[in-house]
């Protein structure tokens, strides 16, 4: 390539700098690197799509995956600290809740891995409300 001349960007590069110029994606997903790994959890490990979990029963057991949007630990009246955090895949958002026991084996990937896998279980606070995961343990995605 001669001097001076960018090298074209791939699909990754742009979908990353449209992420950081303008806060959102336009020409793709930031999972579309991932889509043979999510490809594979689908089909040896039953991963379940935000899409889906409605069809999963309270207390059933699942896998989901896909980018950490955010994590908090806002103030209990407890005092017991309790993490929220949301992860995105290619057709919504699942909302995570690690209680202590999931804290201890996942807190390193919960906080540090911008890619997650989270075992747990599904959650209504009320018959028709949309399901939560409460966290038995989140691994980094590299790892599953």
């Amino acid at each position: 390539m001669p001097a001076g001349v960018a090298a074209p960007m791939t699909h990754a590069d742009r979908v990353n700098e449209e992420l950081r110029a303008l806060g959102y994606e336009l020409s793709g997903h930031r999972l579309d690197a991932h889509a043979e790994d999510f490809a594979r959890l689908a089909s040896t490990r039953n991963l379940v799509l935000a899409r889906d979990l409605h069809r999963f029963p309270d207390g059933a057991r699942v896998l989901v995956a896909g980018v950490r949007v955010c994590t908090q630990t806002p103030p209990t009246r407890s005092g017991k600290r309790v993490v929220f955090t949301s992860i995105e895949d290619r057709s919504g958002v699942i909302e995570v809740v690690l209680f202590s026991e999931a804290q201890r084996r996942s807190a390193g990937a919960v906080f540090g891995s911008e890619l997650l896998a989270v075992h747990g279980q599904v959650r209504r606070s009320s018959p028709g409300a949309l399901p939560t995961i409460t966290a038995t343990r989140a691994l980094p995605l590299s790892e599953v």
